[in-house]
């Protein structure tokens, strides 16, 4: 992975005040190490064909739409 990728990802995340020390750093560690599947903005993000999503609603549930 590239360090600097690692950093930018960093910087657009904010890890949690609640958490302590040890799991700050661990989260830091997780975000380092992958990085690299993390998209720093929306340019970076591809549709996936691999897979569709089925959900499984009642016929008379009228979810949101978007065209």
């Amino acid at each position: 992975f590239r360090t600097d990728r690692a950093e930018k990802v960093k910087k657009l995340i904010t890890i949690g005040q609640e958490l302590l020390k040890e799991q700050k750093q661990k989260v830091s560690n997780l975000i380092k190490k992958y990085a690299d599947i993390f998209a720093l903005s929306l340019a970076e993000v591809q549709p996936v064909t691999l897979y569709v999503h089925k959900l499984n609603l009642p016929p008379d549930v009228n979810g949101p739409t978007k065209i």
